[in-house]
């Protein structure tokens, strides 16, 4: 009797590790000046990316992102530019990457010198394609300016149950004090800048979320500032979700 339950206890454990994607965050962040910055670290095929960068002196100013492949890897933009006077914020991101990395670079276009912060996620447990919650059109964008110790997200809603959904935050200045992420969000390791001008916070859900928001606090800042809250699911977009949700490990 006692081998029959270990049995379905060992059948059921491993029905359970196989039916759920896990799901683990990792990030890396560098800001430098002038029309690029490079981040260095080295990030596995397969897992997915979520990169953003900030720059504050041309508002008409795109992105394009690339890495030390040479163009083995492709990055999608998610939503649109958000910009707040003369600052410009965006976010790309990649499902799966197609080959290893050692190093990823956000450049912005124009000739421009700025300050380039620039925040990485490194993320396992992500659908292969299509992970982009909504096909990746419904990130929720928000701005402000002005001297705050708050700052928060738009209403973000969602159409998959198993979604990470992450906040970028991007500023004009650096911020004084220590970053805190909203309620049941979290701030990793890195997931600021050293001057604070770009911070990514994230929640895992496993439900789908309607008009959802978050904020970041801090001690103060008097700076333009740009966010983007975006979803990305385990499941590709309008598939069935697996049998239990992803976990952090």
């Amino acid at each position: 009797m006692r081998l029959r339950l270990a049995l379905l206890t060992l059948i059921a454990t491993l029905w359970c590790g196989t039916s759920a994607a896990q799901t683990f965050v990792s990030s890396h962040s560098n800001s430098t000046v002038g029309t690029a910055t490079t981040v260095t670290t080295t990030i596995n095929a397969t897992h997915a990316i979520v990169i953003s960068a900030y720059e504050g002196v041309n508002n008409t100013s795109t992105l394009s992102i690339s890495d030390s492949t040479g163009g083995s890897n492709t990055y999608t933009q998610i939503g649109g530019y958000v910009s707040s006077g003369s600052d410009r914020y965006a976010m790309f991101y990649s499902c799966s990457l197609s080959a290893q990395f050692t190093s990823i670079t956000a450049t912005w276009s124009g000739g421009l010198s700025a300050t380039i912060p620039v925040v990485v996620f490194d993320i396992t447990g992500l659908a292969s394609s299509g992970c982009a919650d909504g096909n990746g059109t419904n990130p929720a964008t928000s701005t402000q300016t002005g001297t705050h110790t708050t700052f928060s997200s738009g209403n973000l809603s969602t159409t998959q149950s198993t979604d990470i959904l992450i906040f970028g935050m991007g500023s004009g200045t650096s911020l004084n004090g220590s970053v805190s992420a909203g309620s049941g969000y979290t701030l990793p390791s890195n997931g600021c800048t050293s001057n604070q001008r770009n911070c990514h916070t994230y929640k895992i859900v496993s439900a789908t979320q309607s008009s959802v928001s978050t904020s970041d606090s801090y001690t103060s800042t008097n700076a333009s500032q740009a966010g983007i809250f975006a979803a990305f699911s385990t499941v590709a977009s309008g598939g069935k979700p697996p049998g239990q949700f992803a976990r952090i490990y």
